[in-house]
């Protein structure tokens, strides 16, 4: 598995896990109880403390795709897939499709989009979450 020195920027590089009792033979050292240790290839012993194994760079926006409809309510609607089709007076899904009324969510009024009607249809929307700039 990769790690990098905790608190570092440094290149990831290979370790695996090793047993206390491997520890206390290949080091001559006593081992600390609960704790994980890590040799790389070069045969430097590693605490668990002193790796950091997640190598992922922090995002700085998340992002969720999907679409938007309105009913004939005028309630926007918001969903991971699109309609297959409507009636006269609803959208109808294919079974699993996360469907919420944005009402219901308390995040967004139903004034954004106001060009959209029960007439068009669906668009794909894609919602950004990020910080806010100073």
């Amino acid at each position: 598995m990769k790690a990098k020195l905790a608190g570092t920027t440094g290149m990831p590089f290979e370790v695996i896990g090793v047993s206390r009792h491997a520890y206390e033979e290949l080091t001559g050292k006593e081992a600390t109880p609960f704790i994980q240790y890590y040799a790389d290839k070069e045969g430097n012993f590693y605490e668990d403390i002193e790796l950091d194994f997640d190598l992922n760079p922090p995002q700085p926006e998340a992002a969720i795709s999907g679409w938007m409809c309105r009913t004939k309510s005028r309630k926007l609607i918001f969903s991971d897939k699109p309609p297959v089709g409507k009636s006269n007076v609803i959208w109808h899904y294919r079974e699993g499709t996360d469907v919420r009324l944005l009402s219901e969510l308390e995040l967004f009024g139903n004034d954004i989009f106001p060009s959209l009607t029960w007439q068009d249809e669906p668009i794909e929307v894609e919602i950004t979450i990020k910080p806010k700039k100073k």
